[in-house]
């Protein structure tokens, strides 16, 4: 699987230390689904994490979201496989 644009903005964005939402996603990096881009990053050996933060939604009802992160320097050793693999 090859990196395209938003897999590639997903990862820059997450090495950055930065929380990814599908908000974040849409807002500032301009994509409609985050989770797919996250669910091929993982596909590819990036250990994406999950954190389900409790919110409530308009009507005040209680609901969830995912936070994603990446841990610092995990790219980089998915990245050295990834060169010996190819």
């Amino acid at each position: 699987m090859r990196m395209n644009n938003q897999r590639q903005a997903v990862l820059e964005y997450l090495k950055e230390g930065k929380v990814l939402t599908r908000e974040i996603g849409m807002n500032q990096l301009g994509m409609w689904n985050v989770v797919t881009r996250i669910h091929e990053l993982r596909q590819l050996g990036y250990p994406i994490k999950t954190t389900w933060i409790p919110s409530l939604n308009r009507y005040g009802e209680a609901t969830h979201y995912a936070e994603y992160t990446l841990e610092e320097g995990a790219a980089e050793e998915v990245e050295k496989q990834l060169e010996l693999d190819l």
